[in-house]
């Protein structure tokens, strides 16, 4: 909010200025003023107006920056986040079955997730994490005859039972690699301290 003040103070001061600007020479060529007068004046005024110029374009110059370094931070902890996610996820579903305590860990990781995640990967990681409360387990084979009547009563297919996989496609799209492979190499580079590889991709 601040910073958006800041903003529009200096624009209002380059519009004032501009204006300044014009009055000024309007009110000399009015009165006919020649010579050295007029020379100083629109020097000392263009001096001025090109250090409103120039503080402006460096106020966001510097905003831009912050901006950037923000995101930057903000994917990184993304990645790292989602690393821990996949690794509790890998063995929460290792047994084929999900308990209660399990349950209570996964929505606590996709609290965690919320304030960093994309609005695609979040949906897609509700409706796994809903689905495995409904039906903890691992994929639709390992269901009882009891499970699976209740999945279909509910209108529901064996195409329509999401896999870990579903969510991370979600995830691969939200960290701008769908449709890429993603070496281990890569993903070490990404979660490292140095974040370097995460530069790379945000830029």
């Amino acid at each position: 909010m601040r910073k958006a003040i800041l903003g529009g103070l200096w624009f209002l001061g380059i519009l004032l200025s501009g204006v300044s600007v014009y009055l000024f020479f309007k009110s000399f060529f009015d009165v006919h003023v020649e010579g050295y007068s007029l020379e100083i004046v629109a020097a000392l005024l263009g001096s001025v107006f090109t250090a409103i110029i120039t503080g402006a374009l460096l106020f966001q110059q510097s905003r831009s920056e912050e901006v950037r370094e923000r995101n930057v931070e903000v994917f990184r902890v993304k990645i790292r986040l989602y690393e821990q996610l996949i690794e509790v996820v890998d063995r929460v579903l290792k047994d084929g079955k999900v308990t209660a305590a399990e349950l209570n860990e996964l929505h606590s990781w996709y609290n965690k997730l919320y304030m960093v995640a994309g609005e695609p990967a979040l949906e897609a990681m509700g409706e796994f994490f809903a689905q495995l409360k409904r039906w903890p387990v691992a994929s639709y084979g390992r269901m009882t005859p009891g499970q699976t009547k209740n999945f279909e009563n509910a209108g529901k297919k064996e195409e329509d039972f999401l896999i870990f996989a579903d969510v991370l496609d979600a995830i691969r799209a939200d960290i701008g690699v769908a449709g890429m492979g993603l070496p281990m190499d890569v993903w070490e580079k990404i979660v490292s301290d140095d974040g370097t590889e995460a530069d790379t991709m945000d830029s």
